[in-house]
């Protein structure tokens, strides 16, 4: 599907009402989307909640907006969901938070599930203010919820200010629950002001609900000011294991080739 050059394409569903269903691609592409917008959850859907989205290329996206939570699938995931083999590539512009070159924001409540699979993002620019990464600007999980991110990859050049990374800005477990992410990798080049990191600017789980990243990969240039790492800015809380960074690093406090500072966290075979 390829769609008009100039047409302003308006996002499926909002948050109060939400796309719900499922949404299978088949492999097809969708190309030339474009959105122009003033309002919040600017992407092909605009907010997602017990949804399944699979099986889609979107390429030559561009997204302009002056509101939160923009991404090229979807501005905002707000409830139960699986996202799987997705392919991007496109631009992003945003003057606003919660930018991603997948989704603007994850949140996931009590008994969410949230899976995210076979994702691949190229952007030739994304360009936001705080919370922007290449495949999720914030990913949040109150209470018991399950979030799971598995085969992501980010080939992108970002561009923000706080929170910033090449696959997700910001990551908080607030209570019991879990996230996991495995085998997921990021290139290109990653810029902000504090909490960049090549894969994260700020991971925080707790005692209760540490955060396992597992099998991750950094080659990217990424360059903050405080707290800024190859892998992540901040780190409290978490289980990392068999990761590795290379690129260059460039921060002013706290900065690290694997990770700005690190607190209450085990960290096995990573380099």
């Amino acid at each position: 599907i390829t769609i008009e050059d100039g047409y302003n394409f308006v996002p499926l569903g909002t948050e109060s009402n939400p796309f719900t269903g499922s949404f299978d691609g088949n492999g097809y592409t969708i190309s030339n989307l474009n959105i122009d917008s003033l309002f919040e959850n600017a992407g092909l859907f605009g907010a997602v909640d017990s949804a399944t989205i699979k099986n889609l290329n979107i390429t030559n996206a561009s997204i302009n907006t002056v509101s939160d939570k923009a991404g090229v699938l979807a501005g905002s995931v707000i409830g139960n969901a699986n996202i799987n083999s997705i392919n991007i590539s496109g631009k992003v512009n945003s003057t606003a938070n919660y930018t991603g070159g997948l989704i603007g924001n994850v949140s996931s409540g009590s008994l969410n599930t949230i899976n995210i699979t076979d994702i691949n993002v190229e952007l030739e620019e994304l360009n936001a203010n705080n919370y922007t990464a290449g495949v999720i600007g914030s990913l949040t999980n109150t209470l018991d919820g399950t979030v799971k991110l598995n085969n992501v990859k980010s080939n992108s050049n970002i561009t923000g200010k706080d929170y910033t990374a090449g696959l997700i800005g910001y990551v908080d477990n607030v209570s019991v629950g879990k996230i996991e992410i495995t085998n997921s990798y990021s290139y290109g080049n990653v810029e902000g002001v504090n909490y960049v990191g090549g894969l994260i600017g700020h991971v925080k789980g707790n005692l209760a609900g540490l955060i396992d990243i597992s099998k991750t990969y950094v080659n990217a240039k990424v360059l903050g000011s405080k707290y800024s790492g190859g892998l992540i800015g901040l780190a409290n809380y978490i289980n990392l294991s068999n990761s590795a960074s290379i690129g260059n690093i460039g921060g002013t406090d706290y900065t690290g080739g694997l990770i700005g500072q690190v607190t209450d966290s085990y960290i096995d075979a990573t380099y």
